[in-house]
């Protein structure tokens, strides 16, 4: 496994440092650094990153406003292009607000190194990280927004196999991992993940998630 990655933050030093833990790795490849999100997505025209490692907090284009650009772009791409948000900044209305637009994960500058490499790890296999502050952050969004299963099920018919792997992407499995518990294939299930967020008008499998909680189908742990 070799995850192509690229670093956006101002500061050079913070970059430089980042690829020194990165190159202790087999399984971190940086392809590319960048100063600002203008310079990401002029990169993102030639280069294919797996994992976007993103600041929020930088000139000519923000974090955040750079983030809802590549979600948008996500959505036209076959290649799964994922953001994780590594910043100062760790109130809960930032998280909250990163996770809606599109982020996998959201990490603080002062995390240790060995968690920022296994939450990149994480979220290339599995498309979503939360770490105990997020996780948090997260629930007491979900607890003030969720709504009652019945009222939306009554919106929104979901059949039998939609809700298993509706729950099962939930709960961070893998393509193959649902079509060997629900006994589909793995085509099968990737159709149905696209009917999912086609029905609940979501990007990916983080806002799928936080769909499902918001809207009383799942708990996230």
């Amino acid at each position: 496994m070799a995850i192509d990655l690229i670093i956006v933050d101002d500061h050079s030093i913070f970059r430089k440092g980042l690829k020194l833990i990165f190159e202790q790795t087999r399984d971190i490849n940086v392809i590319g650094e960048a100063n600002n999100g203008e310079e990401l997505l002029n990169m993102l025209e030639f280069k294919s990153p797996d994992i976007v490692l993103l600041d929020i907090n930088m000139p000519k284009l923000n974090g955040l406003d750079t983030l809802t650009e590549l979600t948008k772009r996500g959505k036209k791409k076959s290649k799964p292009l994922h953001t994780i948000i590594l910043s100062t900044y760790d109130s809960e209305a930032y998280i909250v607000k990163a996770i809606e637009e599109g982020a996998s994960a959201y990490m603080s500058k002062l995390c240790e190194p060995d968690e920022l490499v296994t939450a990149i790890e994480y979220v290339y296999e599995n498309g979503i990280y939360f770490d105990g502050k997020a996780n948090k952050a997260m629930q007491l969004y979900l607890t003030s927004k969720r709504r009652n299963k019945a009222n939306i099920m009554e919106e929104l018919y979901l059949n039998s196999t939609e809700q298993k792997v509706l729950k099962l992407l939930c709960n961070e499995l893998t393509s193959t991992e649902i079509a060997s518990k629900i006994n589909v294939s793995k085509r099968t299930v990737e159709d149905i993940r696209y009917q999912l967020l086609k029905k609940t008008s979501t990007v990916n499998s983080v806002g799928l998630a936080l769909w499902a909680a918001k809207n009383g189908l799942v708990e996230l742990l």
